[in-house]
């Protein structure tokens, strides 16, 4: 859903043939400008007109409220998009996770790079900065140094900490869904496959 809750942008691994968008209450009908089977949509955060979407390692924008898209970078050596994650205090931030790690981006994807750590990245989440003044904690379920597992970087990519998780509670790494508060520093939320949610300070 938009910032401003007046556009909503759909999609599915099966039963639409692309990515839907409603504008308005209007009935859904098919965004342009997206590769077939696109699965991999985000709102900005603060700009009710901004969608961002991935397919393969293709990222693309839309300015209008998800009506059409066009292509905005490409992600690198990267081969599939797991998910993107609009900054909820920043507009036209985001960060991308891919199967060769997360991509961090700022001015609507004018500027992009590669962030350090990672080698593989699937859920994200981004939260509450450890200092107002710092850029937003990054939660990642990833790999770094070939350990799966759960981190937070506060720094954009320069330190990772290794979050101390549950044994064996909360199941695959790649499987995990996360959610960072935007409000309370180091608080994160983690569905797991079956297992439950699981909230803890790290």
């Amino acid at each position: 859903m938009s910032a401003n809750g007046d556009s909503i942008v759909w999609t599915q691994a099966t039963g639409f043939p692309a990515v839907m968008v409603s504008k308005s209450g209007a009935v859904f009908s098919q965004a342009s400008g997206l590769p077939s089977g696109t699965v991999q949509v985000a709102s900005d955060k603060q700009n009710g007109t901004v969608f961002y979407a991935a397919s393969g390692n293709e990222l693309f924008i839309s300015v209008d409220g998800g009506e059409s898209f066009s292509q905005l970078a490409t992600l690198g050596s990267s081969s599939t998009a797991q998910q993107i994650a609009a900054s909820p205090f920043t507009a036209g931030e985001f960060f991308v996770s891919t199967d060769h790690g997360v991509w961090h981006a700022t001015e609507y994807g004018k500027q992009l790079v590669g962030l350090g750590g990672p080698t593989a990245a699937w859920s994200i989440a981004v939260g509450k900065g450890a200092t107002e003044s710092g850029p937003a904690s990054l939660y990642v379920a990833g790999t770094i140094d070939g350990t799966n597992s759960l981190y937070r970087t506060d720094d954009l990519g320069s330190t990772w900490a290794k979050l101390p998780t549950v044994a064996k509670a909360l199941g695959s790494v790649s499987g995990m869904v996360l959610a960072a508060d935007p409000n309370v520093y180091s608080q994160v939320f983690v569905g797991t496959n079956g297992r439950g949610i699981f909230v803890g300070h790290a």
